[in-house]
């Protein structure tokens, strides 16, 4: 009977592992640190909210995300993605709460963002039968979203009633407040650089929380446990030659996920032959 159970029980988490399997490879770290870090390519659409022809308060930013390849915990390309059957996009949706622009304040230039009403602020997503690749060169917002979004759902993440989490922005010129400036800029020509620390809000809960350095609030301290889900930063680049996103942006995402299942199943099993041997030896004797 106990080894139909073990048969049953293991088959049982081989059989919910299986059904929320994926091609994307994650990395797992011992540590509290990162385990994966995704490098990726993003469009960067603008909505003037308020009509007023530049970047302020309330008006939005949205981004179709191409991740191009996971790298392990030491920074090494581990898999290419973009490939047949393993695309990971995302669409991000930011609403820029606070600009803080007064040249005697020590956060001049910072823009702090939140989510876009109640959409959450990074969903990923992967397949489908649009590969963001095929349209990547100079496509409408709608066409972006739909492109990222034809795919299935995995996971979101945002910024949260948790003080850790946050969206940070630091432009390097004021000309970044103006989105025909920065449609202006090549394509190699960073505009600001951005920053953010979010929590898993849906999808399988697989990931652990990673620790926040002291160094990663550009602006201020954390008032929480400095423990999130998700982080990353990169820069803002121009958007020339584009005709609907604005700018582009290159950023480094990094999450570490728990260890697999199956890790788990045979670590499990090993522990279970052991304390067979400890029960024979102890009848024996």
């Amino acid at each position: 009977m106990r080894k139909r159970f073990l048969a049953f029980a293991l088959a049982s988490i081989c059989g919910v592992w299986a059904s929320t399997a994926m091609a994307v490879p994650l990395f797992y770290s011992p540590t509290d640190q990162p385990g994966t870090l995704f490098e990726d390519n993003d469009l960067d659409f603008f909505v003037d909210n308020d009509d007023n022809g530049v970047i302020s308060e309330g008006d939005y930013l949205y981004s179709a995300v191409e991740f191009s390849f996971a790298k392990d915990q030491t920074n090494d390309v581990k898999y290419s993605l973009n490939e047949e059957g393993d695309e990971l996009v995302a669409w991000t949706a930011i609403k820029v709460e606070k600009i803080v622009t007064d040249f005697s304040d020590p956060e001049f230039g910072a823009w702090f963002g939140t989510i876009d009403d109640a959409t959450p602020m990074v969903s990923v997503y992967t397949g489908g039968p649009i590969n963001l690749d095929t349209i990547a060169g100079d496509p409408t917002m709608a066409a972006a979203e739909a492109a990222v979004k034809d795919g299935t759902f995995l996971w979101a993440f945002s910024v949260t009633d948790d003080p850790d989490t946050m969206w940070q922005f630091i432009p390097t010129s004021l000309s970044a407040y103006d989105p025909t400036e920065v449609a202006k800029a090549g394509s190699s020509s960073p505009v600001g650089t951005m920053r953010f620390a979010l929590e898993q809000v849906n999808g399988d809960p697989i990931f652990l929380p990673i620790t926040l350095d002291t160094t990663f609030f550009t602006f201020g301290d954390s008032f929480g446990d400095d423990l999130v889900h998700l982080r990353g930063s990169g820069d803002i680049l121009g958007g020339q030659g584009l005709t609907y996103a604005f700018a582009r942006s290159d950023v480094d995402v990094e999450v570490n996920p728990v260890p697999e299942p199956g890790t788990m199943i045979l670590l499990g099993s090993g522990l279970l032959g052991v304390a067979g041997v400890s029960r024979r030896r102890k009848k024996k004797a």
